[in-house]
């Protein structure tokens, strides 16, 4: 009896390793294609704010959202502050 019952929580961690693993796999799809690049892009969308997107993408470099927006304002050439819907930013990609 002992037996089978050390065979089973042995087939248990077996599978549940084997679940982690898998689904810590990282399948390239097209949404997750720039995980793998140094930026991603954003679309900018009604509402959007420099102050906003600075904001949502600073905490992973432990930069001030004032840090980030000049960042963002020199990589994407802007002039100001100013966005508009449908323009294409370069962000540094918080997924790595």
């Amino acid at each position: 009896m002992r037996e089978i019952l050390f065979g089973l929580t042995m087939l248990l961690l077996f599978f549940t390793s084997v679940y982690h693993i898998v689904t810590d796999i990282n399948w390239m799809n097209t949404a997750e294609a720039s995980a793998s690049s140094e930026y991603i892009q954003v679309v900018v969308e009604p509402g959007d704010t420099l102050w906003r997107l600075a904001d949502l993408h600073n905490e992973m470099y432990q930069v001030g959202i004032q840090e980030m927006m000049n960042w963002i304002q020199e990589e994407n050439d802007l002039d100001g502050p100013f966005l508009y819907p449908g323009q294409v930013l370069k962000i540094p990609n918080t997924h790595k």
